[in-house]
């Protein structure tokens, strides 16, 4: 009788490289040494910009953002300059595990970073980051969800913890370890519960440890505390030694011929300063803000200083921020209307007048395209092209103050990195730091009267490269691939439990990871048919949609 093929995939959200390999080799994480010795290792290319949000949903789609239309956690709403929450009814395209559920394999999801809400599948679907916190329908179907919560009792999808955790940081390495514990419980539980051809969960304590507490562990980052607590700085460490030892566990729980894959969704280093991208724009004179009596008056304050993060560091320093914090989730649009009423925001530019803003993380760049936005001032053609002409020479020419170094290494158009039908959606221009340790930070729309300044919030940043370790019959073993895409994975996984390949799929089976015999006896199929997502687009609730700012706020990305 044939063996039934299955495949485990782990996700370490962030896990890099730089620091697997090395402490592998130490020791310190003799699971993944294992993995590396028994079967194929190697840099994982995320998506541009490589954010959670985009580069798990290339994952799960097998696509570029062009054609699943995720460029970041948030998007504007058309006819708007307004910022919506994304979630995953917004996704163009099947998800893979619509896709082997349609071929009728079983699948088993938990903790996907955007899946809210939960699609049907052949199996279960447990969501991940951004499910709003007092969801109860994160769980298809809902029995799973009954058994899920008598086993793990306490069990939530997203910790009330966040990035700035200045004061309390070992509260948040508490808050971090027992949610990767309480994962792991559920992962216990949902391995033994069905009988699975595919199986998938997420840990994102990889990516929270890395983004907060990266200068405790670098010696070299500029705010580097050498004295700091030794269980600071070795907090990272310690993060990935406890998620080595439950991916032991995993391992033991599954048997030898089922084809693991241990993957991250965009890399980790230091960050040192971020870019401020709307008051870059309105030095340069592409953004323009109005001349009305109150604008004035918050631009002189906006010069003197007077400025949401400056506001924010005297409360912090001052012990109030945790107050404010709770201030605002119980009174969110009283807040929100109180800081547009006293801070520059976009409610004070002049958009007749302005050619170019920002929305979004790592970068991007909209032109303020007449009859696209609501207030367009550049119109399609020469005067478009020549503003983007503009936007590139002046973002190649950025350099730090501080060193005389150049900041942006590439500036690139939309069309030069996407494709899809979604195209239309993008930002018109994306620019990619010559050094990751800067990035562009563009949610907070004025938050500073400086355009560059080292980052109020976190310490760590986002890399083009994840991990990819893979092992199970006919792979390779102590193998070193380069060049795989996250967009490969669903097509390999796709071949590997002979499931027919979507035809718009842009990533390609990663053949080089099987042996030659292996590869010779693969049968790879291939469908004409393009498969639709589960859903049509849909928007939360205004109440849901609150909650997911909080979220995102917590975790860097909006303010």
């Amino acid at each position: 009788m044939k063996n039934r093929r299955k495949v485990l995939v782990v996700g370490l959200d962030g896990a890099t490289l730089d620091l697997v390999e090395p402490w592998a080799n130490e020791g310190i994480l003799p699971t993944l040494k294992r993995l590396m010795d028994e079967g194929v290792r190697g840099p994982l290319r995320s998506t541009i910009p490589p954010i959670t949000g985009p580069a798990w949903t290339s994952f799960a789609t097998g696509t570029n953002p062009g054609k699943h239309g995720l460029y970041d956690f948030l998007g504007r709403q058309p006819g708007t300059y307004r910022l919506a929450s994304f979630n995953a009814t917004h996704r163009h395209g099947a998800s893979l595990w619509r896709i082997l559920s349609q071929a009728g394999k079983k699948v088993g999801v938990l903790n996907v970073p955007l899946t809210y809400p939960p699609e049907p599948v052949d199996g279960f679907l447990i969501t991940g980051l951004l499910t709003p916190p007092d969801a109860e329908d994160y769980c298809y179907p809902e029995a799973i969800g009954e058994g899920l919560r008598t086993a793990v009792p306490d069990y939530v999808v997203q910790p009330d913890a966040n990035f700035d955790a200045h004061g309390r940081e070992m509260e948040l390495v508490q808050v971090v370890c027992e949610t990767s514990a309480m994962r792991m419980e559920a992962t216990r539980h949902l391995l033994r519960v069905l009988d699975w051809d595919f199986f998938m969960v997420v840990f994102t304590a990889t990516d929270t440890m890395q983004h907060a507490f990266w200068h405790f562990m670098d010696t070299s980052h500029s705010r580097h505390e050498a004295t700091a607590p030794r269980q600071l700085r070795d907090a990272i460490m310690e993060c990935y030694r406890q998620l080595d030892g439950y991916l032991g566990e995993i391992l033991d729980m599954v048997d030898d011929d089922t084809y693991v894959i241990v993957m991250s969704d965009h890399g980790f280093g230091p960050l040192e300063k971020y870019i401020h991208m709307n008051t870059w724009l309105w030095r340069e004179g592409f953004l323009r803000f109005k001349a009305t009596p109150v604008t004035l008056v918050k631009r002189a304050f906006f010069r003197l200083g007077f400025t949401p993060l400056n506001v924010y560091r005297l409360l912090r320093k001052l012990g109030q921020a945790g107050n404010v914090a709770k201030t605002v989730r119980r009174r969110k649009q009283r807040t929100r209307n109180l800081l547009d009423r006293c801070f520059l925001s976009f409610e004070d530019i002049d958009w007749k007048r302005t050619r170019a803003y920002s929305v979004g993380n790592v970068g991007p760049v909209f032109v303020n395209l007449h009859g696209r936005e609501p207030e367009g001032a550049v119109e399609l053609g020469r005067d478009y092209e020549s503003v983007l002409d503009e936007l590139t020479h002046a973002l190649l020419g950025l350099r730090d103050p501080a060193t005389g170094q150049t900041i942006i290494g590439e500036v690139h158009r939309r069309e030069d990195i996407y494709s899809g039908p979604c195209l239309e959606q993008a930002p018109d221009l994306f620019c990619i730091p010559r050094d990751w340790k800067y990035a562009a930070f563009g949610l907070l729309q004025f938050p500073s009267d400086n355009w560059l300044e080292p980052p109020f919030d976190r310490t760590g940043g986002h890399r083009m490269h994840g991990l990819l370790l893979s092992k199970g019959p006919g792979i390779r073993s102590s193998y070193r691939l380069d060049g795989a895409s996250i967009l490969d994975l669903a097509p390999t996984i796709l071949a590997l439990l002979e499931v027919p390949i979507p035809s718009d799929m842009d990533g390609q089976v990663l053949a080089s990871l099987f042996t030659d015999d292996f590869r010779r006896r693969l049968q790879i199929k291939r469908s004409a048919e393009m498969f639709e997502g589960a859903y049509s687009p849909a928007t939360f609730s205004r109440e849901d949609e609150e909650a997911v700012h909080d979220i995102l706020k917590g975790l860097g990305y909006v303010g």
